[in-house]
């Protein structure tokens, strides 16, 4: 657990994404923003991310269709893109970031750092 005054923004919060069990409802794409006063505490939060989203994806036999995408950024903010897919393996533990919103349309990744290949 971190502890201090270091401005960091990941809350939990109740992240219902409505395509989890309805049948012909889209998967959307996933925004995930972490946003901190120090460039090292967001690198550590991505990376808890991520590790957090091996597991599934480990489990799901490494899906070709799960990307996820940083935006590149010149502060300690970091901007997550999830794909349908990836999305899907990280429904469990995405109520644990504050801000989380869906896109449902495909960002223009063109530029970004793909996080899983």
């Amino acid at each position: 657990m971190i502890r201090g005054n270091i401005g960091c923004r990941l809350f939990a919060r109740v992240a219902t994404l409505e395509y989890s069990g309805k049948k012909g409802k889209k998967v959307p794409w996933i925004k995930v923003v972490v946003e901190t006063n120090e460039s090292r505490i967001s690198d550590l939060s991505v990376n808890a991310f991520m590790e957090k989203f091996y597991k599934p994806y480990c489990e799901q036999h490494l899906p070709k269709d799960a990307k996820i995408y940083q935006q590149p950024t010149h502060s300690a903010r970091r901007v997550l893109y999830l794909s349908p897919k990836a999305a899907e393996l990280c429904k469990e533990f995405l109520s644990q970031y504050h801000d989380v919103s869906e896109m449902y349309s495909p960002p223009d990744t063109s530029g970004f750092d793909q996080l899983v290949k």
